[in-house]
């Protein structure tokens, strides 16, 4: 006999094993919440897949229905009537052109909560017309259990800029070789995939970067023992390496993109324009690295952003509840 919850989470098939799937399942264990989660296909080869075809014509909605990207409530508010029910959506971030974008934008009008990752997003929002009080910025959640400051100084370790993540244009890697190429008394460690597709860094090695493969094991010890944590990228929603760094007491330099503006100060990093020359952001690695052996030994989120605050945010007026998962 199934103690039914009163919840059902929605994601699209892509998401399974990425980020977006964390977000959902480890905040949810964390409140102890205990979702129905479903994963609906965008493409006609993985209606292919029983599983998937009953997920994508015949999805089971509970009193509360939690979307983890708007394309995932778009998709589903197309073709079904969600009327009956309560739907809130996570907007990690919107591609660009906007202008191109606006139809579908529009379209989330018709949820009950919007759960966004930043406060342009909740702006951009309600200036369309959604009622404020239903918006809602969720910045994300680090786990402490991993990330955490050094009880020791930096200061005889090796000086090294992390960037993580893997590539693609909106990361701006192209920036960042050049970056590369500007600072080449500064070593530069990548942690993520497709840098080489992206990139002359395989095909040209420089003396000064080395690129790692994503692994998540060694993530937290990259992040703690780094210099200073770098994010040019021309798009965001987060990024979520800013929050593990801050948590890990490595100070960041980031472009105004995604949550970067509501999370850096001059006590935890630089906040870059989202179109910075070359000298600014040569600048702002080097005081970022002199920042770091002033605060490795903190928490730079002051214990914020746990997966519990996260659960709490996303399925708020959730009862708690179990079923298992089809």
């Amino acid at each position: 006999m199934h103690n039914f919850t009163e919840t059902s989470t929605f994601l699209a098939t892509g998401h399974k094993g990425w980020i977006m799937d964390a977000i959902a399942k480890n905040s949810a264990a964390a409140i102890g919440i205990h979702p129905r989660f479903q994963y609906i296909t965008f493409s006609r080869r993985e209606i292919l897949s029983p599983s998937n075809f009953k997920t994508r014509f015949f999805p089971k909605f509970s009193p509360v229905n939690l979307f983890i990207h708007h394309s995932t409530f778009i998709k589903i508010a197309d073709q079904h009537d969600l009327k009956l029910f309560k739907n809130f959506v996570f907007v990690t971030h919107f591609e660009k052109p906007m202008r191109n974008m606006l139809p579908e934008i529009r379209k989330l009008m018709n949820a009950d909560r919007i759960l966004v990752q930043n406060t342009n997003n909740a702006r951009m929002i309600e200036q369309l017309g959604f009622d404020p009080k239903n918006i809602s910025v969720v910045y994300g959640a680090v786990d402490r259990k991993f990330y955490f400051p050094q009880s020791v100084s930096t200061l005889k370790q090796e000086l090294f800029v992390l960037i993580v993540g893997d590539c693609k244009p909106r990361k701006n890697p192209k920036l960042i070789e050049r970056v590369i190429d500007f600072m080449p008394d500064v070593k530069f460690i990548i942690h993520g995939k497709n840098w080489q597709a992206y990139t002359t860094l395989g095909s040209v090695p420089r003396k000064n970067v080395q690129i790692l493969d994503f692994q998540l094991a060694r993530n937290p010890t990259l992040m703690r023992t780094a210099s200073t944590v770098l994010s040019l990228a021309e798009n965001e929603g987060g990024p979520f390496p800013l929050l593990e760094a801050l948590a890990s007491g490595t100070p960041v330099v980031a472009t105004d993109t995604g949550f970067s503006a509501d999370l850096i100060s001059n006590l935890n990093g630089v906040l870059l324009s989202q179109n910075p020359k070359l000298d600014q952001i040569s600048a702002a690695i080097r005081r970022s690295v002199e920042l770091k052996n002033e605060v490795s030994s903190k928490d730079l989120l002051g214990g914020k952003y746990t997966w519990s605050d996260l659960g709490k945010q996303l399925y708020k007026g959730t009862k708690l509840g179990h079923l298992d998962n089809e």
